[in-house]
């Protein structure tokens, strides 16, 4: 299914259309036993150059998750 910017005179809305693309998409296998995988593409340092040890505070980095086992509500992610 391909959504654009069709005129609002054609009435489709967006439930319409989002009840047309969940019966599209299949639901993925849920698997609740292989251990985290995730593809990272970019990853940014938020240490100010020069930073102390003491003084440093980490970095993001961002990517697609592949798999993951599901979390606890609360639970914080945290790499190994």
């Amino acid at each position: 299914m391909v959504l654009s910017g069709e005129p609002a005179g054609r009435q489709l809305d967006t439930p319409t259309l989002t009840a047309g693309g969940a019966a599209q998409v299949p639901v993925p296998v849920r698997d609740f036993v292989s251990p985290p995988q995730m593809i990272v593409i970019r990853s940014f340092d938020v240490n100010k150059p020069g930073s102390e040890v003491d003084d440093l505070k980490g970095g993001v980095a961002g990517g697609s998750i592949l798999q993951a086992r599901a979390a606890r509500r609360g639970a914080h992610a945290g790499l190994a």
